[in-house]
């Protein structure tokens, strides 16, 4: 029962990750799009 529970706090540790790694990422650009606009 441990290998599983750890697994799927991995994965969703994993997906938070992404998702703010993403946020991050289109944050950047859309800031950089407004700075080459500016």
């Amino acid at each position: 029962m441990v290998v599983p529970t750890y697994d799927f706090f991995r994965e969703d540790f994993n997906l938070k990750l992404q998702s703010r790694v993403h946020v991050g990422i289109s944050l950047f650009l859309k800031s950089g799009f407004l700075l080459i606009t500016i």
